[in-house]
């Protein structure tokens, strides 16, 4: 089987080389969304790529939201669900450190955690971290993937100052404030696209008497340029 991706330069599903990079000389590093294809059929074939990505993205986060959404009956159990993600934060590894200075200059680690998924001869490990930006009170979940033991890649074009979108990240920062975290919503994960479509991901703890329950879910945001606002586009709450 040959393999597809997005390539970030050439804003296009392309074929890959036997090293990860584009066809058309560009890196792993700007690669995304890969995919195996049959190289028998129609070179146009990585385009129908681009479709099937939301698809594929969205039965993840189903997947996810349904495992956040089981109600856990056991005091303080909601707690000790949050507690990997900043008891592990002192392990994150120099080299790991080393790369969230440099994708994200003045942020401050304060979780991290590790999880992979495996099947069909497949493996995907995500790298979980909360991140503090500057000059805020708050942590966002933001997350590194790796396919098949390759290079964990950083899909994220907002937040990182090297982003395409880096211009838009003030304004979503002030939407996750108001509509998340003073709401008591903790961000456990902010997934952007190479489009520009973010999915936040959210976790909230209740204590009702000496009982726990957690509850989560995710919402698809829209940019507006005109106004440089953020809103909701896609909930399984507006069902």
């Amino acid at each position: 089987m040959a393999k597809a991706g997005f390539c970030e330069q050439c804003q296009a599903n392309v074929w890959l080389n036997d090293d990860g990079g584009c066809e058309h000389g560009h890196s792993h590093d700007s690669v995304s969304n890969v995919y195996e294809v049959d190289a028998a059929v129609d070179p146009t074939a990585p385009e129908a790529i681009q479709t099937l990505t939301p698809k594929k993205r969205r039965w993840w986060v189903f997947a996810i939201v349904a495992a956040v959404l089981v109600v856990l009956v056991m005091g303080g159990a909601a707690v000790a669900l949050l507690k990997p993600l900043v008891s592990q934060s002192t392990q994150v590894a120099a080299e790991w450190q080393a790369r969230i200075a440099e994708d994200y200059p003045g942020w401050t680690i304060v979780g991290f955690n590790v999880s992979t998924f495996s099947g069909n001869g497949n493996s995907e490990t995500t790298y979980s971290f909360g991140l503090k930006p500057p000059d805020r009170d708050f942590a966002v979940g933001v997350i590194y993937v790796s396919e098949n033991g390759g290079e964990a890649i950083n899909q994220d074009e907002i937040f990182r100052p090297k982003g395409k979108y880096h211009g838009r990240a003030d304004s979503l920062l002030d939407y996750i404030d108001k509509n998340y975290v003073q709401k008591g919503r903790t961000v456990s994960a902010v997934e952007c696209d190479y489009s520009g479509t973010v999915t936040v991901e959210w976790a909230k703890s209740k204590q009702v008497g000496p009982f726990y329950s957690n509850v989560g879910s995710f919402d698809q945001l829209e940019y507006e340029a005109s106004g440089d606002t953020w809103s909701v586009s896609f909930s399984p709450d507006s069902f």
